[in-house]
């Protein structure tokens, strides 16, 4: 049986990161709005990043290598 080859494409953008939930949003969103963080942690600012943001899963990463090593998830 052969598998299919999924050709991924990312691109570098300037993201917000929460090091709480561990995820990224739109640059001009300064603040959380994370609800698990809300739950945890008083509103808090978000660190400007440069992350490489895959365009199918729209997974977010600091490094190349950590990218190619991503697998997609149908979930997203």
């Amino acid at each position: 049986m052969d598998s299919e080859v999924v050709q991924r494409a990312g691109t570098w953008q300037l993201r917000r990161w929460c090091p709480y939930a561990e995820t990224h949003q739109d640059a001009d969103d300064r603040i959380c709005g994370w609800d698990y963080c809300r739950e945890m942690q008083k509103t808090h600012s978000l660190r400007l990043r440069r992350m490489l943001v895959c365009l199918t899963c729209q997974m977010g990463f600091f490094t190349v290598i950590g990218y190619e090593r991503h697998e997609c998830y149908s979930a997203y």
